[in-house]
């Protein structure tokens, strides 16, 4: 007996040692890549109103930096005044707060964003340099931010319902337990529904408007139709679902950049969306009927202007129940070859610079891009094509953007937590149980 009571003890001694030397390594991951420069990215940017940089997964430093940098040119090159995310439309009205008001800090309004792969010290130092320039500069050249997924619609419940407080408070009672109570994911259960709340809103319009101004009740209406947008995904299933979410990111994005044309004279935008997102190709590669570059194409025509990610050696974060965990993929192919001159800098290719030997061989030619999304499972780097995209390149991009290598992003610690608590508690049971031994 007690020889197996030993061996009990040894077993739940390995599985700890285990346990904490995965919990360890994954926070130590937390600061690969972090000495990299920044990127310098040669490129002549258009000056169309949207340009959208894609991302190869959800999870690396560099795609911040290419959003950083790109946005800059475009603020001092072509006046540029919104930046646009994959992220939830709500969760702009707090953290255009810090950026517009200063109010809080860069860090709090990380973490208003509702997708943990955003919230990195990458991302801080994004929205900490927006927040320092709307500073220097008059209140119609500051720099606005705003999220267009609809897969979650609390902060904009909370948004409107801070709004019609203003509008219609004396009745605004009637709206908390459709916009108060009710959990994120839920439908609201009242006789108030969200249908209600859009349709009371368009017939009082003027009344608003009086109380408020045309511009505040626009940005709420928006907020309204999200709720609605998100009830209407809850209800889809499948294929349908991505189908659904897509074309409804697409029409916040058109909804953006006319609100920032009307209110603010502003005619340009850039996007940071996952490559599957943006890509514009007719015939899709994705699992579902038309993502949300097909959309903005048609609608924008040669005033969108969509660049793909790829890589060579790339480190990411992806999410497994809420926790991060690093993987590692290498692409290897004739674009690869093309385009990695083994100097380490970016390659940037223009697909309609036909003086770039680059574009002649590019054009026309198929490649599986890089589209992993915030999930991944170890097997798939057995099976390179289950994490790309097919897609004919100039078709779905008007330009590539090639970096030799790609990092992990810096994870703020709070998306460690999980991870952390989830440690705790393993240690703390088995401690119990080898205690009562």
């Amino acid at each position: 007996m007690k020889t197996r009571d030993g061996i009990k003890k040894s077993f739940l001694w390995v599985c700890l040692l285990l346990v904490l030397i995965v919990g360890i390594n994954q926070i130590h991951k937390k600061n690969l890549g972090r000495d990299i420069d920044a990127l310098n990215i040669d490129a002549v940017l258009p000056s169309v109103r949207l340009i959208a940089a894609g991302e190869a997964t959800h999870g690396n430093r560099e795609t911040a930096l290419v959003w950083k940098e790109l946005l800059m040119r475009l603020v001092e090159e072509h006046g540029c005044r919104a930046f646009i995310l994959e992220t939830s439309f709500g969760d702009a009205e707090k953290i255009n707060q810090y950026l517009l008001n200063d109010s809080g800090t860069a860090e709090e309004c990380v973490f208003q964003i509702d997708a943990g792969p955003y919230r990195t010290e990458e991302m801080v130092d994004l929205l900490q340099w927006i927040h320092d320039y709307n500073l220097l500069v008059e209140d119609h050249e500051r720099i606005r931010f705003y999220g267009i997924d609809i897969q979650r619609n609390i902060d904009s419940k909370e948004a409107l319902l801070a709004y019609i407080q203003r509008a219609e408070p004396k009745h605004v009672s009637a709206y908390y337990p459709m916009l108060g109570q009710n959990k994120p994911h839920e439908r609201a259960d009242t006789e108030l529904s969200a249908a209600d709340v859009t349709t009371g809103m368009e017939n009082n319009k003027s009344l608003y408007i009086e109380q408020t101004s045309e511009q505040e009740y626009m940005l709420a209406k928006r907020h309204a139709d999200c709720i609605l947008m998100t009830e209407d995904l809850l209800l889809a299933e499948g294929e349908a679902q991505s189908t659904l979410r897509d074309r409804y990111m697409a029409e916040n994005v058109l909804w953006i950049l006319e609100h920032e044309a009307a209110y603010y004279q502003n005619s340009h935008a850039l996007l940071g969306a996952h490559n599957g997102h943006i890509l514009r190709q007719s015939n899709s590669p994705l699992a579902y009927e038309k993502p949300m570059g097909q959309y903005l194409g048609e609608a924008l025509g040669s005033d969108y202007y969509p660049i793909g990610l790829e890589t060579r050696e790339n480190t990411f974060w992806a999410w497994k129940r809420r926790i991060p965990w690093a993987y590692h993929v290498e692409r290897k192919g004739w674009l690869i070859d093309l385009l990695d001159d083994a100097s380490g800098q970016a390659t940037f290719v223009d697909f309609s610079d036909y003086n770039d030997t680059n574009t002649t061989a590019i054009r026309g030619q198929e490649w599986n891009i890089t589209g992993i999304g915030s999930v991944y499972r170890q097997i798939q780097s057995l099976y390179p094509e289950s994490s790309g995209l097919p897609v004919r390149l100039d078709a779905a991009y008007s330009a590539i953007l090639f970096l030799p290598t790609a990092t992990p992003s810096a994870l703020l610690a709070g998306n460690n937590i999980t991870m952390v608590l989830l440690v705790s508690v393993f240690v703390f049971l088995c401690w119990r149980i080898m205690r009562k031994k």
